[in-house]
């Protein structure tokens, strides 16, 4: 996915809309290009009781 960032980059670069590429790719109106990744939430415990709690 870099490279493919990396041309929206160069575009955006060239048209003066962007000098940074760490902050082009970290700003939420490009977060579409999937550059960076978001945080996954981490996973809940599996409850086997046969009468589990309701969450």
């Amino acid at each position: 996915m870099i490279y493919r960032g990396l041309y929206h980059f160069s575009v955006a670069y060239n048209k003066g809309n962007a000098d940074d590429p760490i902050k082009y790719f970290a700003a939420q109106e490009n977060q579409d290009l999937g550059v960076v990744k978001a945080n996954h939430l981490p996973a809940s415990k599996l409850d086997l009781s046969p009468f589990p709690a309701p969450s």
